[in-house]
């Protein structure tokens, strides 16, 4: 996927372990749901992104963020992997494909 192409998803979810426990987050259309802890935790994360584009760790998740880096599909993605400490699974697999085009960690 190249940077002009545009990845069109209304719905994913990451699957994974956080903080010894497996854990799933849902993103459509900018909302959120889940695990409520996990859900909280990008929620927090996406806020300081919005606030401060200094933050080395979320500056690196975010990369394209704007004011709501949870609008936008690849920057909440990048976000959901970011708090997940490890990722199992992304569905659908174009967006997980679109992330490891981006040689980003996922997690």
């Amino acid at each position: 996927m190249t940077e002009d192409e545009e990845i069109s998803i209304d719905t994913f979810t990451v699957r994974g372990h956080r903080n010894g426990s497996l854990v799933h987050v849902t993103w459509t259309s900018g909302a959120l749901s889940g695990d409520p802890p996990t859900v909280d935790a990008v929620e927090v994360e996406a806020e300081i992104a919005s606030l401060s584009g200094k933050d080395r760790m979320t500056k690196r998740a975010t990369l394209t963020a704007g004011s709501d880096p949870l609008a936008d599909v690849l920057s909440a993605a990048r976000l959901v992997c970011h708090v997940i400490d490890r990722v199992a699974e992304i569905s659908p697999a174009e967006l997980e494909t679109a992330l490891q085009a981006e040689s980003i960690p996922l997690d």
